[in-house]
């Protein structure tokens, strides 16, 4: 969630500068990349971490 949240104003502002991609990534809500940049963080991070977590008691 963190990621996304970080990846919003990037998107918004930062991205839509670039002379190459910034024409594509205008057209695109902020929240379409920004899901999909979650998602894969969130796939990265499971595969290095190797399941090593606890479990939580609740």
């Amino acid at each position: 969630m963190i990621v996304g949240f970080l990846s919003v104003p990037l998107f918004k502002f930062v991205v839509p500068s670039h002379p190459d991609a910034g024409i594509y990534f205008d057209k695109l809500d902020v929240m379409f990349p920004s899901i999909l940049l979650e998602i894969t963080a969130g796939i990265v991070v499971s595969k290095w971490s190797g399941g090593r977590a606890a479990p939580m008691n609740l």
